[in-house]
């Protein structure tokens, strides 16, 4: 048996070179997770994978950068960043890569970070298909399931519900 706190809050004197630490909530928290949740970590660290080698590439080789220009968006994107898009495209990866570690570890702030992420991603792919750009509708519906998963009850449950460990207690 650990030894309790003397506040009686559950916390023991254990992990992190004697902090106080609550404990985990166990494997029986992971078998309560929504079907498909951690499909939404591979969505976004595939996402991230495809930016950085697209940046590496636009960083390297123009030709590359150019070769990006596979649809009215990605023209878009290239024509306002030019020898930039590296920098955009890095950017994209990282805010991908930052959301598939937290989802992975269901961190809490990730459901929020989804929400916006592809909620961006939506406005975003609409205002292309308003310009003309009928390919963007792929994004929409990607994003936009992306969003309807992610906003459905037992999902955000899932996110507001984890216990992480070890979690120091003030």
């Amino acid at each position: 048996m650990l030894p309790q706190n003397p506040l009686g809050d559950g916390a023991t004197n254990r992990g992190l070179g004697g902090l106080k630490t609550r404990p985990s909530s166990g494997p029986a928290h992971k078998q309560s997770l929504p079907p498909f949740l951690h499909l939404l970590t591979a969505i976004h660290a595939t996402g991230a994978l495809v930016c950085f080698v697209m940046a590496l590439g636009s960083a390297v080789s123009r030709d590359f950068r150019e070769s990006l220009v596979v649809s009215g968006g990605s023209e878009i994107m290239v024509e306002v960043f030019g020898q930039q898009t590296w920098a955009f495209l890095a950017f994209v990866g990282w805010v991908l890569a930052i959301l598939a570690y937290a989802s992975w570890r269901v961190f809490p702030w990730a459901w929020q970070m989804t929400l916006v992420v592809y909620g961006i991603g939506v406005v975003g792919s609409l205002w292309q298909v308003s310009v003309g750009i009928g390919e963007a509708w792929v994004a929409v519906v990607v994003n936009g399931a992306v969003v309807a998963y992610a906003a459905r009850p037992a999902v955000r449950r899932a996110y507001q519900q984890v216990c992480h460990q070890p979690r120091p207690v003030a």
